[in-house]
């Protein structure tokens, strides 16, 4: 079965992608949602829908611990200080570069779109954070959970192709002893936006 997206390098160093329009939806309204946790200004058209509420609200929220790490520093309150003086601006930057990306997104004409070399980049930057805030409110911290996550997200392609018989048990007994709950609506985005990241990363360091 054909993925749903795909990007491909354009020879003046940008990307060309398509990407359906319902999936197109869900992660701008996932990436509007974590731009407002993170302080970003509401836009006209770009609020609203379920997956807009799936982080919660406020800065203080799980999500925000991989988007916005602490600084590695050995005095507790140098630590604190450095987040203060650093946080508003890093906030501000990573909440503009995912309304972009919900702009992007919904900017698509016929499931098609082209990006110059520095909309891409600020588009996978926005993807990445989409992509930690995802996996952390999911709860995935090991190795073990991240390959127990990708094996429903092949299982579950297979499954629309063919079944998947014991092996789909099996997947989802592995996620249940690792702490993980396969019906989880966020398993599904937090696979896609990985997938359609590393595409993309693809498509910006093929030789052209």
């Amino acid at each position: 079965m054909a993925r749903p997206f795909g990007f491909r390098p354009m020879d003046d160093g940008g990307v060309a992608g398509r990407l359906d329009p319902v999936t197109r939806e869900i992660l701008a309204q996932a990436a509007t949602g974590l731009a407002a946790v993170l302080g970003g200004p509401a836009q006209p058209g770009l609020t609203g829908g379920p997956y807009a509420a799936l982080f919660g609200s406020g800065v203080g929220t799980a999500p925000l611990r991989r988007v916005l790490p602490r600084a590695s520093f050995s005095d507790q309150a140098l630590a604190a200080e450095f987040a203060h003086l650093t946080r508003e601006d890093l906030s501000g930057l990573k909440a503009k570069r995912l309304l972009e990306l919900a702009g992007r997104l919904r900017d698509a004409v016929e499931d098609r779109f082209e990006l110059d070399r520095a909309s891409a980049e600020a588009m996978a930057a926005g993807l990445n954070d989409l992509r930690l805030a995802l996996s952390e409110s999911i709860g995935i911290e090991t190795p073990e959970q991240a390959e127990a996550v990708q094996t429903l997200a092949l299982l579950a392609v297979r499954d629309e192709t063919g079944g998947t018989g014991t092996a789909g048990a099996d997947a989802v007994r592995a996620a249940l002893e690792l702490g993980l709950d396969p019906r989880d609506e966020r398993i599904p985005l937090y696979n896609v936006a990985s997938a359609l990241l590393e595409d993309l990363i693809e498509a910006l360091t093929a030789p052209r």
